[in-house]
């Protein structure tokens, strides 16, 4: 029955309210800064690859919800190791700019 919650009834669970709101604020942080990266870039790969970062968020809090497949460390790796890279990928661009 543990393992069948969702991740934000989990980490409630786990880490209290607290937690949670941590978790999700980190989530939400992440998805407002890809939206506004996505608005401010004029390079089309680079928006190609933000706006795969707010699918991949959008399907990792969907499937989050119910019975969590997404708890596997390797996709987890996958998952933020992506979004990081996206992250440095934006970094260089506005260093490049300047």
């Amino acid at each position: 029955m543990y393992k069948k919650v969702g991740r934000p009834l989990r980490i409630l669970i786990e880490l209290g309210i607290i937690g949670l709101a941590i978790y999700l604020s980190l989530l939400l942080s992440l998805f407002i800064f890809t939206v506004k990266e996505t608005k401010k870039t004029e390079n089309i790969y680079l928006k190609n690859y933000l706006f795969s970062v707010i699918l991949i968020f959008a399907a990792t809090l969907t499937f989050s919800t119910g019975d969590n497949i997404l708890r596997t460390m390797p996709l987890q790796y996958l998952i933020w190791g992506y979004t990081g890279v996206v992250i440095a990928l934006i970094n260089k661009e506005k260093e490049i700019l300047q």
